[in-house]
Parts: structure tokens; C-alpha cells; sequence
């Protein structure tokens, strides 16, 4: 039994599935320059390193049997989204999450496409994603695969890069050169300081 954190991307062609939320939100960060200021983590695994990993557990005879939870070893804090874009070029204002999402709905309706107001409809007044993140523990799973070799890179700005080249040459980031956000941005509201929330575990 195999319990997945997001997987997307791939190490070596570095194509991402679009459908996946992180690339999603992506998008909307991207197109409007502004970004909410949250407690989440980012936790990806690379889609290649997850299928060699099922492989692996997959033709151990004694690991037959048992459930294995994977996803990245490291939850990286939410921050890194906006970091990376600024070190892209990307004009980033970080807002709290009601100022973020007041700002959003506010614009007139053909300022969104539809991969925009589907993720609004996640939120609530407040800004705030009400879905709880889950970090599954997989020490016994990463016990398991070191014998194997497989290794598991930690996500970073030049991996992040790759990812973004591509799908910048799909059409589904804008460049950032020159670009203009679509209406004014308000004042930013001071930030408070924020903790990561690692959220609930869920042991194998």
C-alpha cells in the first residue's frame, strides 16, 4: 500500500502535470503578483524518483505486505514559492490572507481564468485554505530504500528553475519580464511572524 504526498515533476525532463495544485497556485501567484502569506510547507516528490521507489518496495519479497508512506524526507516552508520568484524576476508582494483574498475577489470577473476561480473557491472569507496538511512519516520507508541507493534530492531553487523553463515554454507561467500586474496593488499589511505548521502524522 503506497500513501502519496504530491508527486510532480520529473528530474529529468523536468515536465510537470499541471492538474497538480502546487502548479496551479503557481499560475495565479504568477499572473498577479501577489502571494498570501501562509503556514502550509511545500512538500514535492519527484514523479520519477516516486515510480523507481513503487518499484523498488514492489519486488522486495519482504516488504510485501505492508503499507509505505512516501513523500519528501524535507517539507520546505511555503515562503519558497515567493523566494523563488523574486530570484526569477517576478515583482512579489507577500499579503495576509484576508488582504490577499479581498484583493482577489475584487477584481472585475475577466481578470481570472478558470484555473484561478477554481482555486478561490478553496478558501474561505478569511483568505485561509480550510483543508488541513498531513505530513506522513516515512522513516521506515526511507529505512527500507537506503539499501537500495535510490536518493531522494531536496527541492531547491535550481530544480524549481527547470521546472519553471518548462513550463514558462508550455504557456502556462508568464514570463516575467515586463510584465505588469492587471489592477493596482494596495498597501501591503505589515506581516507577522510565521511559524511552519507541520501538521498531523500519519505513521506507517
Amino acid at each position: 500500500i503506497y500513501r502519496y504526498a504530491p508527486v510532480s515533476g520529473d528530474l529529468r525532463s523536468h515536465l510537470c502535470d499541471r492538474t497538480e495544485m502546487y502548479w496551479r497556485y503557481l499560475r495565479l501567484y504568477c499572473q498577479t503578483n501577489v502571494t498570501p502569506i501562509a503556514k502550509r510547507n511545500v512538500n514535492i516528490l519527484p514523479a520519477d524518483v516516486s515510480a523507481e521507489a513503487v518499484r523498488l518496495l514492489a519486488w522486495a519479497p519482504a516488504l510485501r505486505g505492508r503499507a509505505h508512506h512516501k513523500c519528501h524526507p524535507v517539507s520546505e516552508p511555503y515562503s519558497i514559492w515567493a523566494d523563488c520568484r523574486e530570484r526569477l524576476g517576478y515583482p512579489v508582494r507577500r499579503m495576509e490572507p484576508q488582504a490577499w483574498f479581498d484583493f482577489l475577489t475584487s477584481r472585475p470577473d475577466d481578470f481570472y481564468d478558470d484555473n484561478a476561480r477554481m482555486l478561490l473557491a478553496f478558501f474561505g472569507k478569511d483568505g485561509r485554505d480550510p483543508i488541513k496538511g498531513v505530513q506522513f512519516d516515512m522513516t521506515n520507508t526511507l529505512r527500507l530504500l537506503k539499501k537500495t541507493g535510490l536518493t531522494i534530492p531536496r527541492f531547491s531553487f535550481e530544480l524549481f528553475a527547470k521546472y519553471y523553463e518548462v513550463l514558462v515554454r508550455e504557456g502556462w507561467l508568464p514570463a516575467p519580464d515586463g510584465r505588469q500586474a492587471k489592477a493596482p496593488l494596495p498597501p501591503i499589511t505589515p506581516a507577522s511572524p510565521v511559524t511552519d505548521n507541520k501538521g498531523a502524522k500519519a505513521h506507517a
